[in-house]
């Protein structure tokens, strides 16, 4: 079958996760990706953990390589005029061009999208920055750990007793969604005009559409949001539970009556739960610490995918708490064929994951493994840009291509 975007090329500038992110989603539907990266200034992402074996290594690491699956990978040194010179011939084959630096950073390349136009007349361009290319602190410089800050998620993510509690990189991985769609609607706009355009794409505020509720308690209620663990105000039980085995867990909500009762028959009817401040919602949300202690002294001595089990056959929302393991071995995953799996050539099998939409006409299976630094130069240069073999291995001599 065809790949819905096997027409479409783009020059990828990004780098750490929310540009890669949203390329990703561009390649595996077909598009050619060109991810410039140089040797000097390397991609940090390439030096996260986990890393094969933990042995570090530019091309190692396994969170690098889940990103950049089906790309290709052309060293190329920025800070030489020729260098600037062979991105600007990459512009004019691009149909897309891609970055999240910070404000200012492809400026001083002369990498704007006025600049790109005159290369390209109907040249797409969007950027990906923290806080937008415009605004008192557009200039600021951060990544998704200190944005989800800024943006109000440390806030109310932890327990209420304890500091703010960080996650993941949270903004990282709402951009690209919004990302991809804003170029995919500039591709249509494109189609349908014969013109290009320049897209802003702000991280906090793509991550904004997550914070409704926080946002509303804010402004509608003129209160703030507190930090509440796994807690909910509308469930009781409402909590991760410890169950048999190491470091195991099983998430269980109660919201409806018919959920409480399922719970309860599912233990056996405890003579505890007899008990009148138990009948209720609010009653449960008032003795929380005591019912998720007699939650776990059930819990405790069965594994998580027992209890899941047995909770959803009674109605009763439960779910295990994978680790990534677990997830990557999955059946229900491996029936879909949403983890694949690519021989590298340094660190041997490598994971990532399809595109989580697929069609009925269409291809979207990850077309090959993550690249090397540089492994696709001479291709990018010979085929794309139709260099002589004289031409680029003069590059090559020379350091451009580094």
């Amino acid at each position: 079958m065809k790949r819905l975007l096997s027409d479409v090329k783009v020059l990828d500038f990004s780098w750490m996760i929310a540009g890669p992110f949203a390329t990703k989603f561009l390649s595996d539907n077909g598009a050619a990706v060109v991810k410039v990266e140089t040797v000097k200034r390397q991609d940090v992402m390439r030096h996260f953990q986990p890393y094969r074996d933990n042995k570090p290594g530019t091309n190692r690491s396994g969170v690098w390589a889940a990103m950049n699956s089906g790309k290709f990978s052309m060293a190329l040194n920025m800070g030489s005029p020729k260098g600037r010179e062979i991105a600007m011939k990459l512009a004019a084959w691009a149909d897309v061009v891609i970055e999240n630096y910070a404000p200012g950073t492809m400026q001083e390349w002369g990498f704007t999208y006025e600049n790109f136009k005159k290369v390209n007349e109907d040249i797409i361009m969007i950027s990906m920055s923290s806080l937008g290319q415009t605004g008192p602190f557009a200039h600021y410089h951060g990544l998704g750990f200190h944005l989800q800050g800024f943006a109000g998620f440390n806030q109310i993510t932890g327990f209420p007793d304890k500091e703010p509690f960080g996650s993941i990189a949270y903004t990282d991985f709402t951009a690209p969604p919004f990302a991809v769609t804003a170029v995919l609607g500039a591709l249509d706009y494109r189609r349908r005009t014969g013109k290009g355009l320049y897209i802003d794409n702000s991280q906090v505020e793509a991550s904004m559409h997550f914070l409704g509720p926080t946002l509303l308690e804010g402004t509608v209620n003129n209160r703030d949001s507190v930090r509440n663990g796994n807690y909910s105000n509308y469930a009781a039980p409402h909590n991760a539970y410890r169950c048999k085995g190491d470091d195991r867990w099983c998430a269980i909500a109660v919201f409806t009556d018919a959920h409480w009762n399922g719970l309860l028959q599912a233990m056996g009817d405890p003579a505890w739960s007899k008990q009148e401040k138990f009948a209720t919602l609010l009653g449960r949300l008032e003795h929380l610490k005591e019912l998720d202690a007699h939650i776990e002294a059930w819990t405790g001595g069965r594994s998580p995918e027992q209890i899941m089990q047995t909770l959803q056959a009674l109605g009763v929302p439960a779910g295990v708490v994978n680790d990534g393991r677990r997830l990557v071995e999955d059946p229900n995953f491996a029936a879909r064929s949403f983890f694949q799996t690519f021989d590298h050539p340094e660190i041997g099998k490598a994971v990532t994951r399809r595109s989580p939409v697929t069609y009925s006409n269409a291809d979207t299976s990850v077309p090959r493994g993550a690249p090397v630094l540089g492994q696709d130069t001479e291709y990018v240069c010979t085929q794309i840009l139709k260099m002589s073999d004289e031409e680029w291995l003069g590059l090559m001599e020379s350091g451009v291509l580094a």
